[in-house]
C-alpha cells in the first residue's frame, strides 16, 4: 500500500500535547474521510546521536530537523 510521509514542526506557541490531540480530534478524522485514505498515525520524534567512533568523538545528542511525522497510507 503506497503511503505518505508529512514532515512537521510546530510553532513556538503551539504545545505539541495540544498538537497532538487536535491531530486526534480534527485532522485524523478528516484525512480518515477521504475515500483515498485508508490510515493515518502520527508519530512524535525524539533526539538523536551524532558521534564518529573511528575519529574517537564521543556520542552527543542532536536535534532532529523536525518534530512530527505524520504517514498516511493511501490507495493510489
Amino acid at each position: 500500500m503506497p503511503k505518505q510521509f508529512i514532515l512537521y514542526n510546530l510553532r513556538e506557541d503551539v504545545k505539541p500535547e495540544d498538537y497532538i490531540e487536535w491531530c486526534h480530534s480534527f485532522k485524523g478524522p478528516l484525512l480518515l474521510g477521504l475515500p483515498s485514505v485508508k490510515s493515518f498515525t502520527l508519530v512524535k520524534i525524539g533526539g538523536g546521536k551524532k558521534f564518529n567512533g573511528q575519529q574517537g568523538i564521543p556520542p552527543e545528542d542532536t536535534q532532529t530537523p523536525y518534530q512530527f511525522i505524520g504517514v498516511v497510507d493511501v490507495t493510489s
